[in-house]
């Protein structure tokens, strides 16, 4: 602080003697003053020496000694690319350059600036120095990531990318309904960054529509009627129509979902899951016996559906046998479980040593083929078109054959006034029957279908046929609600099996449209079997050709009686053709059987026609 005032004094001093005092004067006294702080000077010298030589030290590490009031900017670019902008500035220190932006040339792409800045336009702030920059540039290749209608791509659809660097990140979305299904190269993933490159690239993102599971579950107790469980529809689009069906004594509920129809066809925007309900109801089950026993037990019940019936015993009335039942039971004493079909059967009894005939009535439950020919419903009957079939057995039908087995049984007993006694029993199918075993061919210009017994696997494997003198397959297409496709199924002769087409017996009573529930009512199914009986009987007799080959003169027996009708007039009963074909000359087991003494002169009296005598078998 000392140093500081005395050169403080020093200057007073000389600013105050300037104006009153010689120039003699003035230095006389500078000399003076000099002397006296001569130390002083020189302290004062040496400490702005040593200023000055640090001021040039620290500009010795700036990048360049500025140059008056400006400094310079310049830009350069390496090969490949160029400057756009002001490549060489002059600029007043302190204020800001120009900006400049590195440009590439096609095929390259900007990489930095020569002090490590990655952005292609850069511009200096307060400048201070002059400097220099260079741009570089390297290889690159344009990546264009594409999507088709269904989607578009969130991110830099098109890049221009350095060949060892990855391409920035893009996805793929699918517009609403869609959703990704891969790139055009087969990339799986939806969001992708690639690396290296060798090439320009081009990739398309490719959408598919949305698919969704739709479930249709059905309770026990309900069937499709159309329609499948499970399907995949696409987003938007309506389920096939869906119809469901209570089976026989189940109700339906309505659905999970709260829908009361069996129909029911929706859109659908997502997956979809919803259960048919139905409930069980009553089931009735008869036992009875056509003649020679009695029931023991309950012969009348009602049984909710799924559940089991009481146990009936068949007991024979003295001089009399059992056999079985007509449903194909064995054991005297039964019980029916898990009950979910209309029962109704009667037991069989027949006079002990009598001689039996035992027949199977063999009913397909459901029968399935392709491109069948039917020439139904064409002009020229020799034209035929490809049909379907896919039947399943009705409840309605299932209750007539039952009583169709009995009453058949019982109609033959008594025309044969106990002579032979025949032991009708019923047998339902359980598999499905294809096409495999349906006989297709010519009759009478139109075609003809057949399922003979030994052609159906499950009898076969059981052996079941074995234990029968005659075994016929009863089948119906059950189309006689709809345009007709394969009537006209004609029987076939042979010894032992045969088949009869139960459409046209059916036909009056299904297509009327009548409830199941009229099935049970014995006095309208009387009225149905009165009116049908003659017709069913003959179906049998034709196709049952029980007693073998019965030709001469290359005629047949049936052949004859039908040649009779027809010339003798339609006044011709033809439950007398059916008694003139079962009740002939012939012999069973050693047992004679045929026409009584007088029948002959009976129809006689009332015709004149002759009858070849048939041959005897045994």
């Amino acid at each position: 602080m000392s140093i500081y005032y005395e050169v403080k004094r020093l200057f007073i001093f000389v600013k105050k003697y300037s104006n009153r005092r010689t120039r003699l004067d003035i230095t006389i006294e500078t000399l003076y003053m000099i002397q006296k702080y001569k130390k002083l000077m020189i302290s004062v010298l040496f400490a702005v020496l040593l200023l000055a030589v640090t001021v040039f030290c620290i500009g010795c590490n700036k990048p360049e000694e500025p140059l008056g009031e400006t400094v310079t900017l310049e830009y350069a670019a390496a090969e490949h690319g160029k400057i756009v902008g002001e490549t060489s500035q002059t600029i007043r220190k302190g204020e800001d350059g120009a900006p400049v932006t590195a440009v590439a040339d096609d095929g390259w792409i900007f990489v930095t600036w020569d002090d490590g800045i990655t952005t292609a336009t850069r511009q200096e702030k307060n400048l201070e120095y002059n400097l220099i920059f260079t741009a570089r540039f390297d290889k690159a290749y344009n990546v264009i990531y594409k999507a088709t209608d269904a989607g578009y791509i969130e991110g830099d659809a098109e890049q221009y990318v350095l060949w060892t660097a990855p391409s920035t990140e893009v996805t793929a979305v699918p517009n609403e309904g869609y959703e990704f299904y891969c790139w055009s190269d087969g990339v799986k993933t939806a969001t992708r960054s690639d690396i290296p490159f060798k090439s320009d690239f081009e990739v398309t993102a490719l959408f598919k529509m949305k698919e969704y599971k739709v479930r249709y579950i059905l309770q026990e107790g309900g069937y499709f009627v159309e329609g499948e469980e499970e399907h995949s529809i696409p987003h938007g689009s309506y389920t096939p129509p869906i119809v469901v069906a209570p089976l026989p004594y189940y109700k339906f509920l309505g659905w999970s979902d709260g829908v009361t129809t069996l129909y029911r066809q929706e859109k659908i925007t997502a997956d979809f899951e919803v259960t048919a309900l139905f409930e069980p109801l009553e089931v009735p089950v008869n036992y009875g016996v056509y003649k020679g026993g009695r029931i023991e037990g309950s012969t009348s019940q009602s049984i909710v559906c799924g559940n089991d019936a009481t146990a009936v015993t068949a007991i024979p009335d003295e001089g009399y046998e059992f056999l079985g039942w007509t449903d194909g039971v064995k054991t005297a004493t039964r019980q029916d479980t898990n009950v979910k079909h209309n029962i109704h059967v009667k037991a069989n009894f027949a006079p002990i040593g009598s001689t039996q005939y035992k027949v199977l009535m063999v009913y397909v439950t459901k029968l399935q083929a392709k491109d069948l020919r039917s020439n139904i419903g064409m002009k020229d009957p020799t034209e035929f078109r490809y049909v379907d079939v896919d039947y399943t057995m009705s409840e309605a039908e299932w209750q007539i054959y039952d009583r169709i087995t009995i009453n058949v049984g019982e109609c033959i007993n008594d025309m044969f006034d106990g002579k032979v006694w025949f032991v009708f029993e019923s047998y339902f199918t359980k598999d499905t029957v294809y096409q495999d075993s349906l006989q297709e061919g010519w009759e009478n210009r139109y075609l003809s279908y057949g399922i003979e017994p030994s052609w159906i696997g499950e009898l076969e494997e059981d052996e079941i046929l074995n234990d029968y003198d005659s075994v016929m397959t009863t089948f119906c297409m059950n189309d006689y609600d709809i345009v007709p496709q394969l009537h006209n199924v004609a029987g076939s002769a042979g010894k032992k099996y045969g088949y009869v087409h139960t459409e046209t017996l059916l036909d009056g009573f299904i297509s009327a449209g009548v409830d199941p529930s009229v099935v049970l009512d014995e006095r309208k199914y009387k009225e149905w079997w009165d009116s049908y009986n003659s017709l069913y009987l003959h179906e049998f007799t034709h196709t049952c050709e029980i007693w073998g080959s019965l030709s001469e003169q290359g005629s047949d027996l049936h052949g004859t009686i039908a040649y009779y009708s027809h010339t003798q007039g339609v006044d011709f009963p033809e439950i007398e053709m059916i008694r003139l074909f079962l009740l002939r000359e012939a012999r069973v087991e050693g047992v004679e059987v045929g026409i009584l003494p007088d029948y002959w002169s009976y129809n006689a009296k009332r015709r004149e026609y002759t009858i070849h005598r048939v041959p005897s078998i045994s």
